[in-house]
């Protein structure tokens, strides 16, 4: 019974796939070959000019490298005033750190404390 099953929907889904060929074959054959085959880095690089070119609204002729460069100098220089300002702030919290032990150390009545402990133990 199962075997019929399976047998039946086989039959059933392979003529739907004979039925979409021949349905579909003439619009196939009306449409244009592609004449040259572009690789995926030069339709998303294409795509990229494209882009870029509608937000900044830059010439066709802009010399990309030069686009580039800039914008990778401007990336490098974020990046460096956000290593500045992180190791500042890593030197700030050491700092605040350091001056908080000494001040406990300070405030502490450790050896005071070692002291009086001597004192109240009596030895008999």
């Amino acid at each position: 019974m199962l075997e019929l099953i399976v047998l039946i929907i086989l039959i059933i889904s392979f003529c739907g796939m004979i039925s979409l060929f021949v349905f579909k074959m003439p619009i196939l054959k009306t449409l244009k070959p592609i004449k040259e085959k572009t690789s995926f880095r030069i339709k998303t690089r294409e795509q990229l000019k494209r882009a870029l070119s509608a937000i900044y609204q830059a010439p066709t002729d802009i010399r990309w490298d030069i686009f580039f460069q800039k914008v990778l100098s401007k990336i490098r220089v974020l990046a460096l005033r956000a290593e500045n300002k992180s190791s500042s702030l890593f030197v700030r919290m050491r700092r605040e750190s350091r001056q908080k032990k000494e001040q406990e150390l300070d405030n502490s009545d450790y050896w005071q404390e070692v002291g009086n402990l001597g004192k109240k133990k009596k030895y008999r």
